[in-house]
């Protein structure tokens, strides 16, 4: 039999060294105007997007605060849905986070560290704002995070098209993976102002296809 809902370790997942990527990237993180984010439902309908997203890519659609897997040591993290150019060419609502470190922003803002995480599973619950149990199969990955938090790096993270929210997660399509990383970073920029316009987009396994490909849409 083959099971496509369990979710896998991203440690497990890591491949062989060289299967990390990181590149630095300038994003289109114009403003979304439209519409206005409004105040997130309560429970599993957090990940239900409205029906109207607007026009525009990267708008915050509403917030709430980070718990489980997302929630980073010296950080404010705070879980969000965002509109994201799917891959059928539509506004789709994706679920993703922004940990911004405690304390006072430098000059110019917060650096930012655009995540992309690793192969998980297909299964909702395997997004990583999902995740309740992080010291079971993430481990590593927090410990990465916190670390970049703790070097003075805000990190938004996205979970996917797809993943989390309703619809089929799109695994392995480069556009919209890389288009989740940008639009998350404009969501995060309307969520807090004191991020900077400095991003670093770094992953590895699926993230670090994702990592490229935001690269290579960025100025798109």
């Amino acid at each position: 039999s083959l099971a496509l809902a369990g979710c896998s370790s991203d440690d497990a997942d890591a491949g062989p060294s060289g299967s990390s990527t990181s590149a630095g990237t300038t994003t289109d993180t114009a403003a979304a105007a439209d519409p206005e984010p409004v105040a997130a439902p309560d429970g599993e309908a957090f990940y239900e997007a409205p029906d109207d997203l607007g026009t525009t890519h990267g708008a915050l659609v509403w917030d709430r605060p980070g718990e489980g897997g997302t929630a980073l040591p010296g950080a404010t993290t705070t879980d969000i849905l965002y509109a994201q150019l799917g891959i059928g060419g539509d506004l789709v609502g994706t679920s993703g986070f922004v940990a911004v470190p405690e304390g006072s922003a430098p000059d110019g803002g917060w650096p930012v560290v655009a995540w992309a995480h690793g192969t998980t599973g297909l299964a909702d619950t395997c997004a990583p704002t999902r995740d309740d149990d992080p010291d079971a199969a993430y481990g590593p990955r927090d410990e990465l995070l916190a670390g970049w938090v703790a070097d003075g790096y805000a990190v938004v993270g996205t979970d996917y098209e797809g993943l989390g929210t309703p619809g089929d997660h799109p695994y392995l399509d480069g556009r919209s993976q890389g288009r989740a990383v940008l639009d998350a970073v404009t969501a995060a920029r309307q969520l807090d102002d004191t991020l900077s316009d400095a991003v670093v987009v770094a992953g590895h396994s699926q993230g670090a296809h994702a990592a490229l490909w935001a690269s290579a849409i960025a100025p798109t």
